[in-house]
């Protein structure tokens, strides 16, 4: 069962392992380092589904790190897209609330394409929380 928004928020903080893999991705985009080892982590972890909670935690730790948002394409496309394919319908309110109260959050999710594994109905739910006006 998700969490409220502020755990996943906090978590990089305070999880080791959380801060350690959102730390290491950022820095392998920061760097376009070839063999991503951490961001494949991430990706397994995700597809797994095994840890949702940690690999949001994770996805909310890079993007605290990226206060300028210069990775929000990256992170959008990327392992927030992922995180909806694979974890979505369970995690909608989060995210939903997280939305509304993070414009960074809104902006990431601004970069997530609609996929053919992705639930409809999550799909419809981010097209309403992006064109709703801040």
């Amino acid at each position: 069962m998700p969490l409220v928004p502020e755990a996943y928020e906090e978590a990089w903080k305070i999880d080791k392992s959380v801060r350690r893999m959102a730390e290491t991705v950022f820095q392998e985009w920061r760097t376009k380092t070839k063999n991503a080892e951490a961001t494949w982590e991430l990706q397994r972890l995700i597809e797994s589904k095994q840890d949702p909670d940690k690999a949001l935690s994770v996805i909310l730790g890079i993007m605290a790190l990226d206060n300028k948002g210069e990775e929000a394409d990256l992170l959008g496309a990327g392992p927030l897209e992922d995180f909806l394919n694979y974890s979505g319908p369970e995690y909608m309110d989060v995210l939903e609330k997280l939305v509304d109260k993070n414009s960074h959050f809104k902006k990431v999710l601004g970069h997530v394409w609609q996929t053919a594994k992705m639930d409809v109905k999550v799909w419809e739910r981010i097209e309403r929380r992006r064109n709703k006006p801040d």
